[in-house]
């Protein structure tokens, strides 16, 4: 209703269509009770009958855009406005049964009440008590004398452990990946136009192969006997949930609820008359074995009408349960669950591009976002207004960010850090405050394996940098001047550098291991550690008969950090000796090679029911290793 009032001005507000006190303690929570003597007996029925078939859907849930427009525009509709409004005369030709809601609604709306949050799934401890997620995950096992939640993993090279078939899952590029804090499910969104949902506990009955469980295919839409499917660009967590939030091609943002029921153990007991009574109850201290994705809900949905939405992500704060959703034509915009609101819309100028990515600061007190020119803007969202404006210094796209609060191994204090894919193939760490690059991990060209590092290019062997942009004291002003922004269109890059990294995952504290995983569109998962060049290695992608790559670190003069990966390229056959060739080029047949075949999008880390890293590819394939 809210939709279907803000697109056409001619029609009456959402709220005139809750005539009903079933309607108004639904969606406000009022206790509304029928008074012992009323002479107004149609008043407290609320029939279909008495308002019509439109009130009838609208109470069923089934409303749609049609009967939604009809309702708004209705006589009725528009009469129980003017009352609400205060309009003279109004009162005199309304229904006198709705009288009293017509008053009722009116303070309501003078109080600025806002409507009952929507129900988005209660996260469960183990043993399916209800908590809330502050930083610290669900207890699923005993870790007194395990490692199952020890801050010393590290996946295994080349282990596998389960993988999604292309040809009964998606059949299109898995975009993103998003784990529910409890550990229950994760969720893959595609550009097939459906979001899959995964238990996570089904690992261990699987033999290798990942089956989802659930399908959401609210973001396509039939017309003529036609099904277009939209492309799902992002996915994410509502915190304290089982709600996701997803953002389409089409412009539409979807939050749905991933409906979970427990199974029933069943009891035999003798009553007091000698039968025996079976019964069944549900089973206690077993939540994460017993509990199942039963279904999913659609909770909101909002279109703004700015082209594809590219970035989602959700943030709570002590008063609201913000969605963040960047859109193609350069806006911010944000919507409270609680209130459905918008409580800011920021905005970037045209000349520094579209958005490509988007991440919340761990207070929420900050938002950064990059752009396909390789700018990044930095907003305070207490203020709504943008503070520092930066480009990176080899202008290549944006290509994934996300944020941290916590101090490196080179730096003595804990600080707001950024960690940014941008560049040919390398993932940096930057810190808020100043701007400067505190650690970057780099991998070379091929072709610049056996080059000294004395040798290597100036940009392969320096820290990248984010370059200062003025930012216009007159937010009219243009940032860029006219020929900057031109020459920026003609000779910028306008699709990512070959290759870029897409998913980053990882954990940086005071204590434990200090690591960062990569995947990109080199088909390769490497393992970076923070402190040591020596601990980093390839997890995935190098073909068995090609040699393993060697990491090395460049001294920068700081106490920033420049790691290298070599790759190493296959050996010429006629260049080594015969007893060296590897079997693959000898003879003999050789176990098949596990990894991804094409780009990897997005790597997500669990911890249940075992310690593992999800990645997914262009391909519509989802992998987990150990």
């Amino acid at each position: 209703l809210r939709q279907i009032s803000s697109q056409d001005s001619s029609i009456s507000q959402e709220e005139s269509a809750l005539q009903m006190n079933s309607l108004l303690s639904q969606v406000y929570g009022l206790t509304i009770s029928q008074p012992s003597t009323s002479i107004q007996p149609s008043k407290w029925q609320d029939s279909a009958d008495i308002r019509g078939e439109a009130f009838s859907k609208l109470s069923d849930g089934q409303m749609t855009s049609e009967s939604a427009k009809s309702l708004l525009s209705s006589d009725e509709t528009i009469l129980f406005e003017s009352s609400k409004n205060g309009q003279w005369g109004s009162l005199a030709v309304l229904d006198p049964s709705l009288t009293d809601n017509s008053l009722l609604m009116s303070k309501l709306m003078t109080l600025r009440v806002p409507p009952l949050p929507p129900r988005l799934g209660v996260l469960r401890e183990a043993d399916g008590r209800a908590f809330s997620f502050h930083g610290q995950l669900a207890s699923t096992t005993d870790t007194s004398n395990d490692s199952e939640f020890s801050y010393e993993w590290k996946p295994r090279a080349d282990s596998p452990v389960a993988s999604s078939s292309p040809s009964s899952e998606h059949t299109g590029p898995v975009t993103r990946l998003a784990v529910s804090q409890d550990q229950a499910f994760f969720v893959s969104a595609s550009h097939d136009g459906t979001s899959r949902v995964w238990e996570l506990r089904q690992i261990q009955e699987s033999a290798g192969g990942l089956r989802s469980c659930l399908s959401y295919d609210g973001h396509c839409s039939t017309s003529n006997g036609k099904t277009t499917n939209a492309r799902i660009n992002d996915a994410a967590i509502i915190e304290n949930s089982h709600s996701v939030v997803t953002g389409a091609s089409d412009g539409a943002v979807h939050v749905w609820r991933v409906d979970m029921v427990m199974s029933m153990s069943r009891k035999s007991v003798i009553s007091s008359s000698g039968n025996v009574d079976t019964f069944a109850r549900p089973s206690v201290g077993r939540y994460y074995e017993n509990a199942k994705v039963s279904g999913s809900s659609l909770v909101r949905q909002v279109d703004p009408q700015e082209g594809e939405v590219m970035a989602v992500s959700h943030f709570n704060t002590p008063s609201a349960s913000v969605v963040a959703f960047a859109t193609q034509k350069g806006s911010v915009h944000s919507w409270d669950l609680r209130s459905a609101v918008e409580p800011f819309c920021l905005n970037i100028k045209p000349e520094l591009g579209y958005l490509t990515s988007m991440a919340v600061g761990d207070d929420r007190n900050w938002l950064v976002a990059g752009t396909n020119r390789g700018y990044l803007a930095l907003w305070d969202v207490r203020f709504q207004m943008m503070v520092k404006l930066w480009r990176h210094s080899s202008g290549a796209p944006v290509s994934r960010l996300a944020t941290s609060f916590a101090q490196l191994p080179s730096t003595g204090e804990a600080r707001p850090l950024i960690f940014m894919g941008c560049g040919p193939n390398e993932a940096s760490v930057f810190d808020v405050s100043d701007g400067s690059c505190q650690q970057c991990f780099r991998v070379l060209d091929p072709e610049l394996s056996y080059v000294d590092q004395s040798s290597l290019p100036l940009s392969c062997s320096t820290l990248p940098a984010l370059q200062n942009v003025r930012i216009p004291s007159i937010s009219q002003d243009r940032i860029l001047a006219a020929g900057t922004a031109i020459s920026g269109i003609t000779n910028g890059r306008l699709t990512p550098t070959e290759p870029s990294i897409y998913g980053l995952s990882g954990r940086v504290g005071t204590s434990g291991q200090n690591y960062l995983i990569t995947g990109g569109s080199d088909r390769t998962i490497r393992y970076w550690s923070f402190s040591d060049v020596a601990k980093c290695y390839n997890v995935s992608g190098i073909p068995l008969s090609q040699p393993r790559p060697t990491f090395e670190s460049i001294n920068t003069g700081r106490n920033s950090r420049l790691f290298l990966c070599r790759p190493m390229p296959f050996p010429k056959t006629g260049e080594v000796e015969s007893s060296k060739i590897p079997r693959k080029l000898q003879r003999g047949a050789m176990r098949p090679e596990n990894h991804h075949r094409d780009a990897i999008l997005d790597l997500k880390k669990v911890d249940f029911p075992m310690n593992g890293l999800l990645s997914c590819s262009r391909d519509g394939v989802i992998k987990l290793w150990r």
